[in-house]
């Protein structure tokens, strides 16, 4: 039987964010060694992988206002969001690594000016 590679065009997701949470997000990938392009990818990857959320994500039992007193709307505070968002990502980054993939150019330059 032949196999017949087919080229599959990337298509382009989009989506919308507020200017502040968009820097928050390029400083928080830069951290970690990555431009944000490469974290979202990350995190599609993974929402692919677990066929869904790689956390729990529950509403909570109450019907809080737009957000809850956690600081979140899903009853998860943001620091804890923040942890499971590093931990994700800090984890991705190696496997990357570990494949032979290497990091944006851009972003690895910025991490060596950062350790001087």
């Amino acid at each position: 039987m032949t196999v017949h590679s087919v080229r599959k065009t990337p298509v382009e997701v989009k989506f919308r964010v507020d200017p502040a949470e968009k820097a928050q997000a390029d400083r928080i990938a830069a951290s970690v060694g990555m431009d944000t392009n490469t974290a979202m990818k990350v995190m599609f990857r993974r929402f692919l992988a677990e066929r869904g959320f790689p956390f729990d994500m529950k509403a909570p039992a109450h019907a809080p206002g737009p957000l809850d007193a956690t600081g979140t709307a899903f009853g998860v505070s943001i620091g804890r969001l923040a942890q499971i968002s590093t931990a994700g990502f800090a984890g991705a980054a190696q496997a990357h690594e570990k494949a032979g993939r290497r990091p944006h150019p851009v972003t690895a330059a910025r991490r060596r000016a950062r350790s001087r």
